[in-house]
């Protein structure tokens, strides 16, 4: 038998190298887009082995020549790399001889080998058996040389180098779990072993198909993080991975007989399938698994005085509360341990009112009931003047512990960081040099402030200033009043200086804004003519230019109570973009001495104007000599004068007196109908109420109106009804005092007539 030579690729490249010293044909340029042949292995190979050809460029050649005059154009592949190529040409059986090798590109470029390619025994593989396996099958191959083979890679780069039997014949292996559909090869070089050797790799003639394994889709089961789960089946050895929702690439093992398969239950996994995927890709379900959540908590507070004050100790109780990995208060996260199967956590500062939310690790949560954190109380101050600089206010009240901080001022013109000092539930407040009057705001982490009532502030300076207004709009020159105003040399505003005044006297000052000052709360920098400089505290506001945006430009007569009148379409001022801070101008011209106005929103809910009277405005409250009404829109307000109400815009209609009903002969018992045509007969809805805008609702379905769904047969009859009897019967007879006894409101209906029989 003839040796077998076998070379490491390195050393084979570098046998290549020293064979083309001072050979000019060789350009190992391979920027140069010319071909080039770098070096070939194995050498010797065997007769239908593999023989892998480096060098340049090689994406360009057509065939490969063989010495005996055999060509070969049908390539296994082709790897391009960094430096060199690789080109993978099976060598045939029958014909090659001792000799260089050369290749050939589709320009007719040639480049051939400076060695002599050699061959050895050739490995044959005739066949195997069986065409279909499974993991830990024998699969037989038949073939010659077959004792020359030391390692075995199946597809998806199984390799195995230990066999059942091996001849020279026969063959036999037992298929490795991770093994794909695919060609078999057999090497002479043991892979498992040897990374380096470029063995003689011999493909089989046909593919072997890999089965599937089979998983057990189990019963949906409840688990606890740290339960061992167990899926059933048979093969599965060929599951690559376990994943579940919450965790993926789950540790697991497989029994020995290969038909269980388990793991332990991870703590971030939440419900979800069991998803297998064997070493072919394939998914397989093995069931549905729930994890277990706590619930029933309960909360108490470990006080003796049974209070939640931030920084003292609540017991949170239930059941599997070791599975619990964050809790969290209502606007803080707690600080917290397990103790006897409950948990002990501490009230952060930042805690405000509400539940408790309790989150395991899985993702899911669970939640106490609401608790009521302790909040700082003032109950007095010990003045109400004082001197900016100078004074300190003391503060009494309860939990004053909790406070973090103290202003002075408000929102609008800032707020002003007063020092303090905490003693036996007084707060000592120093009043700062650029304090304005204002209240004290007393302000714990959790934000649930405190207020003291306004303390008046004053200032131990050689002038005094009174703003004639607390705005001013762009344009609009700055009056103000006070003593000694004639000591003030300069005046700047953020850094502008004021230039034209048109008073200016001891007590009275009145000048025009900087040019480019734009609007915002400032404050005056003053310069005396002895050169002292000072910032008056008290902020004053610069407002942008007035601007009128109407919603409804025309006339409606409201002269009776029976008129009412809806502004349409129902979202005019949202679309406007009215917002918190405007004010609503509702303008009018009285038709008697006595006169009144309502407001309602969408859902007929009275708005209370803030005008001296909740909801109603009338001629004893409010002068209506400036033509108008003028509310400013709170965050009340604007929400819902800008949010559509569920159905987006009622009409309204408001029927008669209760003289039209008795004069028609209306008797107690009667069935009243309302007959309407819908704009949408799956979309509709009729309201009732008396003459007072009280609900109707005890006439109706389901104590509030008709609609397409309580209704089904309305829209067919062409009405709804009700029956006048007992209360009902008393609305429409009793009058409200402004004459109106009855009141319809509907969504996309035409109401027709009014009857009863």
């Amino acid at each position: 038998m003839k040796k077998i030579f076998k070379y490491t690729i390195l050393a084979v490249l570098g046998t290549a190298m020293l064979a083309c010293t001072g050979r000019e044909e060789l350009d190992t340029d391979q920027l140069s887009g010319e071909v080039s042949f770098a070096g070939m292995a194995p050498n010797p190979v065997m007769r239908g082995a593999v023989l892998q050809i480096y060098g340049h460029n090689l994406s360009s050649v057509k065939e490969v020549q063989f010495a005996g005059d055999v060509t070969v154009s049908e390539f296994t592949g082709i790897k391009k790399g960094s430096r060199l190529d690789t080109l993978l040409v099976t060598v045939p059986t029958v014909g090659p001889e001792v000799g260089p090798v050369t290749i050939v590109t589709d320009a007719g470029v040639k480049a051939s080998s400076f060695s002599d390619l050699e061959y050895t025994e050739p490995i044959e593989f005739d066949s195997f058996t069986p065409a279909t396996a499974l993991s830990r099958d024998v699969i037989t191959i038949k073939g010659e040389y077959l004792n020359n083979v030391l390692s075995i890679t199946f597809a998806g780069d199984a390799v195995v180098n230990e066999f059942v039997s091996k001849s020279r014949n026969e063959l036999k292996v037992a298929v490795p779990a991770n093994a794909l559909s695919g060609k078999i090869i057999v090497s002479d070089v043991d892979k498992v072993n040897d990374q380096n050797t470029i063995p003689n790799d011999i493909y089989s003639p046909t593919d072997l198909t890999i089965g599937q394994p089979t998983v057990v889709k189990a019963d949906t089961t409840t688990f606890k993080s740290g339960d061992v789960v167990t899926v059933s089946g048979d093969y599965l050895d060929m599951i690559e991975k376990v994943d579940l929702t919450g965790a993926s690439d789950v540790e697991f093992t497989v029994a020995e007989d290969f038909k269980t398969l388990s793991f332990t239950l991870p703590a971030s996994a939440t419900d979800g399938s069991i998803v297998l995927t064997s070493f072919a890709g394939d998914s397989f379900d093995g069931g549905v698994i729930l994890t277990k959540t706590v619930s029933e908590l309960t909360i108490a507070s470990n006080a003796e005085d049974g209070r939640y004050k931030a920084g003292s100790e609540v017991t949170i109780a239930g059941d599997d509360l070791d599975l619990v990995t964050k809790v969290d208060f209502n606007n803080g996260e707690a600080s917290w341990y397990l103790s006897d199967g409950k948990i002990i956590a501490t009230i952060p500062a930042s805690a405000k009112d509400g539940s408790v939310t309790v989150t395991l690790g899985s993702g899911k949560q669970a939640y106490t009931p609401g608790i009521e954190v302790v909040k700082p109380v003032v109950t007095g101050i010990d003045k109400t003047e004082a001197v900016a600089g100078k004074d300190v206010v003391a503060v009494t009240g309860t939990d004053l512990d909790l406070v973090t901080g103290v202003t002075i001022g408000d929102k609008a013109n800032s707020f002003i960081d007063c020092e303090f000092a905490y003693s036996q539930d007084t707060v000592k407040v120093t009043i700062p040099a650029q304090a304005y009057t204002g209240v004290l705001t007393l302000t714990p982490e959790s934000g649930y402030a405190a207020e003291t009532a306004a303390v008046t502030v004053s200032y131990d300076l050689s002038i005094a200033i009174t703003y004639d207004s607390p705005s001013y709009a762009l344009g609009k020159p700055v009056s103000i009043s006070g003593s000694n105003l004639l000591q003030i040399e300069s005046i700047t505003i953020k850094g502008k200086k004021v230039t034209s005044y048109s008073v200016r006297a001891d007590d009275a000052m009145n000048f025009a804004l900087p040019e480019d000052l734009g609007p915002g709360v400032y404050r005056l920098d003053i310069v005396l003519i002895d050169g002292t400089a000072l910032t008056w505290p008290v902020p004053f506001e610069v407002t942008a230019p007035y601007t009128e945006t109407f919603v409804f430009d025309g006339s409606q007569d409201l002269g009776s109570w029976s008129i009412n009148w809806s502004l349409t379409p129902a979202n005019a001022l949202a679309e406007l973009g009215a917002k918190e801070g405007d004010i609503l101008r509702i303008y009018g011209k009285p038709t008697a001495d006595w006169w009144q106005i309502q407001v309602f929103d969408g859902h007929w809910g009275a708005l209370d104007l803030g005008l001296g009277n909740g909801y109603n405005v009338n001629a004893g409250i409010y002068d209506l000599a400036a033509g108008y009404i003028a509310v400013e829109l709170d965050a009340d307000r604007a929400s819902k004068l800008t949010t559509l109400t569920d159905w987006g815009q009622y009409a309204n209609q408001e029927l008669g007196t209760e003289d039209d009903w008795v004069n028609a002969g209306l008797y107690e018992g009667a069935e009243v109908r309302i007959y309407f045509t819908p704009d949408d007969p799956a979309d509709w809805s009729i309201q009732v109420f008396d003459g007072h805008w009280n609900g109707m609702g005890y006439v109706t379905p389901n104590g509030t109106q008709w609609n397409a769904e309580n209704s089904p047969e309305a829209v067919k009859n062409g009405y709804v009804s009700f029956i006048a009897e007992g209360p009902a019967y008393t609305a429409l007879t009793t009058k409200a005092w402004w004459g109106t006894a009855m009141i319809l409101q509907g969504k996309n209906v035409v109401f027709t007539k009014l009857a009863y029989m």
